[in-house]
């Protein structure tokens, strides 16, 4: 039996949001894009059995992706990555 897992890596809330740094709109949208094709593909792997893990950064006490801040939160925490 083969096996195999989906492994999604840093897709936080604000991982584009780097203080002082202002991105083009079209930046945010093409990574709503990306998250919207991810959850798809999140979904498939878990409707066909296959175990979906979420690895995220961390970062330290006052940054932006700090631990327990609604910022730092995979994007899991969405309903589109709503856990079994």
């Amino acid at each position: 039996m083969a096996e195999e897992a989906v492994v999604v890596i840093d897709v936080q809330n604000a991982i584009l949001d780097i203080p002082g740094m202002k991105r083009p709109a079209e930046t945010y949208a093409a990574f709503e894009g990306l998250v919207t094709r991810i959850a798809t593909f999140v979904e498939r792997a878990r409707n066909r059995g296959i175990p979906v893990l979420f690895i995220q950064h961390d970062g330290p006490p006052g940054h932006r992706l700090e631990r327990g801040l609604q910022a730092g939160r995979c994007d899991r925490s969405s309903p589109r990555f709503e856990t079994n």
